[in-house]
Order: C-alpha cells, then structure tokens, then sequence
C-alpha cells in the first residue's frame, strides 16, 4: 500500500481533462479516468512500454471535478507490476462482460509491460523508471515470490483465459510465463510443506510465501484462475496446500480475538485490512475443489470476525488489536467484498452476498465522510479517508480496486439495493486512550507505530490511570491492551482494572529470549461489566513490577454489538454477541428483540427476514 497523502510532493506530468464527458452508467463502471492513468514509455531500445500512472492529483488542489495531473515517485518508479497487473483483471473482465476492444487492447498493453519486468527464472520486478529499465534493487522492487508476482501470476493466468479465445500466440507465451512461476513456486513449497514455525501458542505453517498469509493468498487467487483455464494435478496440488496452510492459521474464536479470522501475517494480534485476501482464497478454492472444510472455515471468518469488521465501520484500516479506523482506501474494501462474494457464490446463502454488498456501500457514501468515494461521471475512485476528510486524488491503485469492486457487483443486481445502504445507529468497540489520561505533569503522550491514535503511556510500577468516557450505558467487556516487548523476559506484571464495581486483574506474559518481534496485545478481562455514565474505570500497575509497561488503552466492547442500516425503505441490523449465554436484545430504534446464540451474529431486517 502507497498512502495517498504521499502523492504531493512531485511533478506536473500530463493534464487529463475528463470533465463530464463520459456520461454515469450503474450497470457497468467508468473506465475512463484508468484509460488516463496509463502512459506511454520508451525504452533504451527505443521499445514502446505501456504502464499505469501511480499517483495523480488535481491541477487545481480540492477541484476533484476538473483536470489532473500525473504525479511522479522519484523514489521508486512511475509505474508498477503490484498496479498494472490489477489493472489487467479490470480489463479483462470489463472485455469479457462488454465486449469492448479498446478493453482488451488495454488488457494487452499490462501483458506486456508485466512480460517486460519478468526476471526469466518466474518472478519479476516491480517498478519501471521513466526510462523504461526495471527497478531492480528497490526494496519495494527485488524480484522474489512477493506480491507482485503473484499479482503478476493472477493477471497472467486471467489473460490467458481471454488470450486463449483471442490471441492463440499469445497464449502459448503466457503459458510459458505462468509454467515458469509454478515451478518456482513448486520448489519453494516442497522445501517447506509440512513445517511450521511458532509464536506462543500459535503454530504458523512455514510454507506460506515470506511468512505472509496475504502474498499466499493471492497466489491461490491466480492458481485458481489458471486452474479454471489449464486444469492440471501440478496447479491443484498447489492450490490444495497453500489453501490447507490458511484454513489452519485461523485464531481465536466467537468470542477471543480474532474471532475466526485467517490473519494476512505472522503477527498473530495484528489484522489489516488492505490486501486480505485470505477468506476470498479459502471461498474460490474451496468452490473450484470441493472442498467443505475451506469452505467451513471461510464461514466461521465470516460469522465472526467480518461481521464484527462490518459493525465497526467495514474497511476500516485494521485491528492492532485496537481497532484502527483510519485511513480507509478502495485497497480495504475490495477484498473483503470479493471474499463475501466468492462464499455467496460457494454456499449460495443470500446473506454473505448482502455482507458484501455492505462492505461495498462504502464507495457510494457509507462512510465517515457520508459522500461517494467514486464519481461515475470522471470514473474517478478517490485515494482515502482520513480524519481531515476524503483526499482529492485518485491514483492507480484506488481507481483499479474501486473498479474491481463495481464489476464484481455488476454480476449481481439483485444486491443493488444493500450497495445503498446507510448507518442510521452503530454501538461498536471503544478505545480508551491511555495518553488521554496521563497522570501528572511531568508524564507526556508517548508516540508509536501501531498504537491505537500512535499514542501510549509508559507505565512505571505503581502507576495508576483513571478513564473518563463516554460510553453508552450497558454490559461491556473490558481488554487492556499493551506492547509485548521481546527484550522483557520472565514474570509479567499484572494490571488491576477496576469498572462497574468489580475489579479484575490481567498478568501479562512476556515472551521467552529469541522472540522474533514486539507484538501489542490484548485479552478481555474474565467477567463483563456493567458502566454507568459518568463512572470513570481505573488501572492500577502493580507496585512490584519489574519493568515499565507500554499502554496503548482498554478496548471497551459492548457485549452485544450493533449497526443499524438504512436502505430502499427497509432497515438492517448487524448484531454480534460476545456473552458466553444466549442473549436477547433489543438495539435502540429497532422494532423487535432479537436472540443470539453464545458468541453468535446475526443480520435481520425490518421485512422480516434474518439469519
């Protein structure tokens, strides 16, 4: 992921001036401002390259109706495998629903300029620099099985569906191509098959591409499409064991963090939203082979962990564990959405297609900001959200998985109607910051990666913080959450957190010497609470603690959690219980009770209808 608040700092290139040319078709989306973004190269050769423009912004800065510009990355490239090759799913599948040339010959163009970064042994390179040569020592460029070429392998094999039909030639060097990747990844994968690594009490199969769950999964995305094109036991065995090593790392459970979730990396506390696909892998290849565990499993992550995504606000930047809600990009709300999709296609229940479809609704106003994030006029898909509201640019990356999304719901207009839904109510997670009540003036706001708001306290022993708040009356369980730092080793430390009238207290374990990395965690103290407004919660740090402890703050769930939707005249709730009991509730403004098993979720609608 390149942030869209990067895109500043270089030079005009070229002025697009789409204006409104183009007018708004629902039923198939605007690729006009994609056609833009791609620019001519010429290499050392004098060979013509064709690649997709990285960053653009406006001539006019905050006028997202008027011209653009190119903006460049000097520090990388001007444009990438990681960009093009998902910029070549779009084209092929707008070809294979429309029919249109111009879409196909697009399509050609990223084969090619994806055949020219090809290191010859089934990996590539990532960036081209203005001059046409590769981008070989970039950290963001080395070829390797990395997330470009897999990208690369899902673009391939997608093209050689079309280019089998289209272009006979073509295909036979595509072939090649893919033939070459496969057997990289056939030699890494017995090398490692069957071994596994561990982090606690965690057991992480070794044979997932780098460590990384995510990069593996979009191997099994490209696996599959080659697998629907060339069917053969080499693809499928792939498939099979790399699809085997997701579905064992799912953690937690309906209630322990992660709730069933496939996390996208070795960090078993930390789950981002850009780029996980592991539920859609787990679906599509559980589908293509029959496979019911995959599937199964794909539906725990589904019931549990994505609901609970969906409620507290849907392509949110991750869970660290604290969830993290900015910034929100295109890149967080695509493969959530194709994963529901692809587990609606496997089980053909209606409501992971209405799941999908909500995650989805965040491009057409159901955000924080409450405006479209894509303008079908320009076909334009603005690069994000964050706290100072929506940016005015629109890059590579953003308008390709926007458009991603568009064409895989233009398959089904029957869900049209949950793409327009709107938050009317919403009782999620809560993050208490510990920096919000530092004790004393000679304690300042601590500032870290991956803290919830960047901001902790260092804890000396003894400390004690108070938490004003402002939550909403009601049963909730408490999670302190704390950088587990691989340097503290023995016993831990415990924190004493007193809320609701009963104290409880959580003792941080450290890990053993060796440990690979620090990691925040979090755990929900044993009992839930009951909060009353206007009473505070304290934290005691225990006195005889041997080391300061990092503080991020206390996560506050609701025992029962909700969102509460608008749409074509009918509402929805989206509820997912944490208590150990069946529990009936009646969220604020809905009509009726609603029962929900131990741990369990449910989506309900006004009509009637609910599962």
């Amino acid at each position: 992921m390149r942030p869209f608040w990067t895109a500043a700092l270089a030079a005009l290139v070229m002025v697009s001036g789409l204006g409104s040319t183009v007018p708004p078709n629902p039923a198939v989306p605007n690729l006009a401002h994609l056609d833009w973004l791609r620019r001519s190269v010429r290499q050392l050769d004098g060979h013509e390259l064709f690649t997709w423009q990285i960053y653009a912004s406006p001539v006019k800065p905050g006028d997202r109706q008027g011209p653009f510009r190119f903006v460049g990355d000097e520090d990388e490239g001007i444009g990438c495998v990681d960009d093009v090759a998902r910029a070549a799913l779009v084209y092929f599948q707008h070809f294979e629903q429309t029919g249109q040339r111009t879409s196909l010959e697009n399509g050609r163009k990223a084969l090619a300029f994806i055949r020219s970064q090809s290191a010859g042994d089934g990996t590539y390179w990532n960036f081209i620099w203005a001059d046409g040569r590769p981008n070989k020592d970039g950290p963001t460029s080395k070829n390797g099985l990395n997330w470009w070429t897999m990208r690369a392998l899902w673009a391939t094999a997608t093209g050689l569906r079309t280019m089998a039909k289209q272009d006979p030639g073509l295909a036979t060097l595509l072939r090649g191509d893919l033939a070459r990747t496969v057997d990289r990844l056939e030699r890494d994968q017995q090398r490692h098959y069957g071994q596994y690594t561990s982090w606690g009490p965690h057991r992480i199969p070794a044979w997932f591409l780098n460590g990384a769950p995510d990069v593996t999964a979009v191997a099994v995305l490209g696996l599959c499409a080659l697998y629907e094109t060339d069917p053969s036991p080499q693809v499928a065995r792939l498939i099979t064991r790399y699809a085997e090593a997701i579905a064992a790392y799912q953690l937690g459970d309906a209630r322990e963090f992660p709730y069933y979730a496939h996390p996208p990396s070795d960090a078993v506390t930390h789950w981002h939203g850009w780029g996980c696909h592991t539920l859609h892998a787990l679906a599509l290849a559980g589908r293509l082979l029959h496979r019911a565990d995959w599937i199964h499993s794909a539906r725990l992550e589904a019931d549990h962990f994505t609901t609970h995504l969906l409620i507290n606000g849907g392509p949110i930047n991750g869970f660290t564990p604290a969830p993290q809600p900015y910034p929100q990009i295109a890149y967080n709300v695509t493969p959530t959405a194709q994963g529901l999709l692809a587990l609606y296609d496997a089980t053909q229940e209606a409501r992971y297609g209405q799941l999908a479809a909500l995650q989805a609704s965040w491009l057409y106003g159901n955000n924080p900001a409450g405006l479209p994030m894509t303008d079908a006029t320009t076909g334009r898909v603005w690069d994000g959200i964050d706290p100072k509201g929506i940016s005015g640019d629109s890059g590579a990356e953003s308008t390709i998985e926007g458009l991603l999304t568009q064409l895989a719901f233009s398959h089904y207009p029957g869900l049209s109607a949950w793409l327009n839904a709107r938050e009317t109510a919403r009782l999620g997670a809560t993050v208490l910051e510990a920096e919000a009540c530092v004790p004393g003036p000679e304690r300042i706001r601590e500032v870290g990666k991956g803290f919830s708001d960047e901001g902790f306290v260092s804890l000396k022993p003894g400390d004690r913080l108070t938490f004003q708040h402002q939550l909403v009356p009601g049963d909730y369980l408490l999670s302190p959450v704390f950088l587990r730092e691989r340097q503290l080793v023995g016993e831990g430390a415990t924190l004493q957190v007193t809320a609701g009238g009963l104290s409880q207290s959580l003792t941080p374990v450290y890990p053993q010497p060796g440990a690979p990395w620090n990691t925040m965690e979090s755990g929900f103290l044993p009992n839930a609470v009951r909060i009353r407004a206007g009473e505070p919660i304290t934290l005691q740090y225990a006195a005889g603690a041997k080391q300061p402890l990092k503080l991020d703050g206390i996560v506050a769930q609701p025992l029962v959690e909700h969102r509460i939707l608008a749409m074509a005249g009918q509402q929805v709730a989206l509820l997912k219980s944490f208590a150990a009991i069946s529990t009936t509730v009646t969220p604020a403004g809905w009509p009726s009770a609603v029962t929900l098993p131990p741990g369990g979720s449910a989506l309900v609608t006004t009509s009637g209808s609910g599962h």
